[in-house]
């Protein structure tokens, strides 16, 4: 099964809206670097492509990397505040635009003539094909300013890119919240991810 070999990278904006005091809907745009891992046999590639690139022989390993803009749809619940202290939980969708994609083969013995590779530059787009989850802890460090971390898991509910892989992501956002319209209005988180 595909497993990630590295930790990704992602950084980007998010805009919140309150609508009532412990319920508020987000909106953002995040960046991310993904890298992973997994046997040769988890891909999928277009038919043929084994038997016409790699002497019909499937690699034992591919390791993948590719970049995408995330477009994240959220609502947010604050489940506990005691002053300078919060605990939220969210929950909801993300669309997908893939910028590029790289994958490399590892095959168990010396292949002649095989490709070891493939490269895209060209993107492709993925409407609400994520499922996302997060629970949250932030501290006020200034008066409008808190900074966090949100533990999160991201469920795909479809294969996307060249492999048709499912882009399972577990990890961390750290987050610095600032309230720009008061309290009960608009804030804006910006996040820094953690492994993806």
């Amino acid at each position: 099964s595909s497993r990630y070999s590295a930790p990704g990278k992602a950084f980007g904006a998010v805009i919140h809206y309150h609508v009532m005091p412990r319920w508020s809907v987000s909106a953002g745009v995040i960046r991310n670097s993904k890298r992973y891992t997994g046997d040769g046999e988890d891909y999928k590639p277009p038919v043929g492509y084994w038997k016409y690139y790699t002497n019909g022989v499937i690699p034992q390993s591919v390791d993948g990397s590719c970049d995408v803009v995330e477009f994240p749809l959220m609502v947010q619940y604050t489940i506990a505040s005691n002053g300078k202290h919060k605990w939220l939980a969210s929950a909801g969708t993300s669309s997908y635009l893939m910028l590029n994609e790289s994958y490399r083969y590892k095959f168990e013995e010396p292949n002649p003539g095989a490709k070891e590779g493939w490269d895209s530059r060209s993107s492709a787009r993925f409407y609400f094909n994520m499922v996302n989850v997060t629970i949250g802890y932030e501290r006020q460090v200034l008066p409008g300013l808190m900074i966090g971390v949100e533990p999160y898991v991201k469920i795909p509910l479809e294969e996307i890119g060249w492999t048709n892989i499912r882009l399972f992501s577990t990890g961390a956002s750290f987050t610095l919240r600032y309230t720009i319209l008061g309290k009960k209005s608009m804030s804006v988180p910006l996040r820094s991810r953690g492994p993806d």
